[in-house]
């Protein structure tokens, strides 16, 4: 087969860069799904009992689900994994919340991330920092299919890597 415009050398060498990237670019699709391994390990049954060590809390949900809580560095970050059922889609959602109270409420921003396709990037998100009233509360909301709150949509993907990094380094070790 000869190829017209390319030089056996460059088509080589484009097809090298691409085999040599693929990797790189599915083990970052992988890690929800270790993490959901990680997480749905912590109460299985036989296994280390990690809930206090590591962890917060722990829950199974009746449809498969799980979810976990840890503190790392003076915040509260839960996770939870609804399996796909019917016409839900399989997901991952990432919380965080300080671990400071004010008058029995978290001082901080409470914020989230959702990966409804795990495939590294958030698909849903936002952000509620609690005022002196409820008026005066300060929140956004990104949705990346209804195409709402398009300029917070890097702040959510920040949230949703910082957490999968933390569950990596805090769980997986």
């Amino acid at each position: 087969m000869i190829m017209r415009g390319w030089s056996w050398p460059i088509s080589l060498a484009v097809l090298s860069a691409i085999a040599v990237t693929l990797p790189a670019l599915a083990a970052e699709r992988e890690q929800p799904r270790i993490v959901i391994n990680l997480i749905g390990g912590i109460k299985a049954p036989f296994g280390p009992k990690m809930e206090g060590e590591k962890t917060e809390r722990t829950w199974h949900i009746g449809d498969g689900g799980v979810g976990a809580c840890l503190r790392h560095e003076n915040r509260r970050w839960c996770y939870e994994h609804f399996p796909a059922a019917g016409l839900r889609l399989e997901m991952l959602q990432i919380s965080v919340e300080p671990l400071e109270e004010r008058e029995g409420r978290p001082a901080g921003p409470w914020q989230y991330a959702t990966d409804y396709d795990l495939d590294g990037v958030a698909d849903l998100g936002g952000y509620k920092m609690r005022g002196a009233t409820a008026a005066a509360d300060k929140h956004y909301f990104f949705s990346a299919y209804a195409h709402r709150g398009e300029d917070h949509k890097a702040e959510v993907q920040a949230i949703y890597d910082e957490g999968i990094k933390i569950a990596l380094e805090v769980l997986g070790d």
